[in-house]
């Protein structure tokens, strides 16, 4: 690991660039945070490494994609 890149590194530099981006700081706040604010007809889109992909699996309201 780099010293100081980390995901709210990350999050931050983008937000000072003009690219607004928020650092979740975990799969239970940012589920909270996704059944706040979609709604029927938006689309989540998640990917990256390890078990991020599994976050919209348990979402209320998803619809079956294929898998």
């Amino acid at each position: 690991p780099i010293d100081g890149a980390d995901a709210k590194a990350l999050a931050d530099a983008l937000t000072r660039a003009g690219r607004p981006a928020t650092y979740a700081p975990g799969f239970d706040w940012l589920q909270a945070r996704l059944a706040e604010t979609l709604r029927p007809g938006d689309l989540a889109m998640s990917m990256g490494a390890g078990n991020v992909t599994t976050l919209l699996r348990g979402h209320p309201g998803r619809e079956a994609l294929p898998q």
